[in-house]
């Protein structure tokens, strides 16, 4: 369901702007982060239409910003637009990524 880019510093530390295709085909950017054990998550619905094409995750000190871009020149910050962390990610390592979800009555759900 899903496809982008995370941050990672371990299982408590983490941050990802994705793109997401929900059952009901909407796409949407999904921003999502977990920081001393705090998880909180945005979205940027876009419908039918298209999803963008650009994903980036930036970083000044310890704010760190997810935007995204159809043209890889205009930006635009994603839903949530910056993450104050109480301090910089050690050694976050870049990972590209891949999700699905499964819900209520696929066989893979429970």
């Amino acid at each position: 369901n899903g496809y982008g880019v995370m941050l990672w510093q371990d299982q408590s530390n983490w941050l990802y702007i994705a793109n997401q295709r929900k059952e009901d085909v909407t796409n949407r950017v999904e921003v999502a982060f977990k920081r001393n054990g705090l998880y909180d998550f945005f979205y940027t619905d876009f419908g039918a239409g298209p999803a963008p094409e650009y994903l980036r995750l930036t970083q000044s000190g310890n704010v760190y910003r997810a935007s995204l871009s159809f043209n890889n020149t205009d930006w635009t910050p994603a839903a949530g637009g910056e993450m104050l962390y109480p301090a910089i990610l050690k050694n976050a390592q870049v990972h590209l990524f891949t999700k699905k979800v499964f819900g209520p009555g696929l066989a893979e759900f429970g």
